[in-house]
């Protein structure tokens, strides 16, 4: 007769269920990993992650990170200078992609910059806008939108129809897990 033993846990710490059978194999829930991305990873090593990118003031409601207005409604994307450089500005490269986010997308990063929810020149992505005071644009694509350091507001405009986009970039913060270099939060916009 043979036996098999099975324990539900939370091995990796990231707050869901895992299942673990026999003494080799554990079967990570990796289900919602994409909107992890989403949630970024400023401050991380300092404590708590710390949203710094909002739309009219909201990071986004709920793991979605999901910002519904009207089309009629002036849009103000703002992008605010992390906990470790409070009082300080902060350079960033935010990028923007029209249309509904891939829902599974979670790209990784090259240089232990963490994972974003969105596909940047730093992975062969081509958004369709591109605030940057970081330089090196030949790595992190050229800016296609004027912008100054963090904090600062990238965005202030009626659009006037239907759109939907999602916004999420890179930020200078020392207390990244990287050390140099956060990713921040990321919102998806829908202008009904």
């Amino acid at each position: 007769s043979s036996s098999s033993s099975m324990a539900l846990a939370d091995f990796d710490e990231d707050g869901r269920t895992d299942v673990a059978s026999g003494n080799v194999t554990v079967l990570r829930n990796s289900s919602l990993d994409h909107f992890d991305a989403r949630a970024g990873n400023v401050n991380a090593a300092g404590g708590e992650i710390t949203d710094v990118l909002f739309i009219n003031g909201s990071q986004g409601q709920g793991n979605e990170r999901l910002f519904t207005t009207s089309r009629d409604t002036e849009i103000t994307i703002t992008l605010a200078e992390p906990p470790s450089r409070s009082g300080l500005s902060a350079r960033h490269a935010i990028y923007l992609t029209r249309g509904t986010p891939a829902q599974k997308l979670r790209e990784i990063l090259p240089f232990n910059l963490g994972t974003m929810a969105i596909s940047t020149p730093l992975n062969g992505g081509n958004p369709d806008a591109i605030w940057s005071t970081l330089g090196r644009p030949a790595i992190l694509g050229q800016a296609t939108l004027p912008s100054s350091r963090a904090p600062t507001t990238l965005l202030q405009q009626t659009i006037g129809r239907r759109f939907s986009f999602f916004v999420q970039g890179l930020i200078i913060d020392p207390l990244s897990p990287q050390g140099q270099v956060g990713v921040t939060n990321g919102i998806y916009v829908i202008l009904e």
